[in-house]
């Protein structure tokens, strides 16, 4: 966006429009994680297993108490929580 009123500057764009431009924007962000928030709430639901797998995985890492949260380094760490957020992306 800070591009976007970079533009506006040179009037490439009406204020307006930039305003539509941003909504859109955090509109197909929001939607996007959203709707994969959903199918990972359907998928636990039909297959519950790997949600206590999933768990099991993240106390291991982080421990059971969430003593602190996973981060890019436990990447390798995680193959469950990884294989459940590229399912959900690709489900449906």
């Amino acid at each position: 966006m800070t591009e976007f009123f970079k533009l506006e500057k040179e009037k490439e764009f009406s204020e307006e429009e930039l305003y539509f431009i941003a909504g859109a924007l955090m509109e197909a962000g929001s939607d996007t994680t959203r709707v994969s928030l959903h199918q990972l709430v359907a998928a636990a639901a039909l297959w519950p297993d790997w949600v206590h797998r999933a768990r099991k995985e993240l106390d291991k890492i982080c421990g059971a108490n969430a003593d602190r949260l996973p981060d890019m380094r436990d990447m390798n760490d995680c193959p469950i929580i990884r294989g459940a957020v590229k399912e959900s992306i690709r489900w449906k």
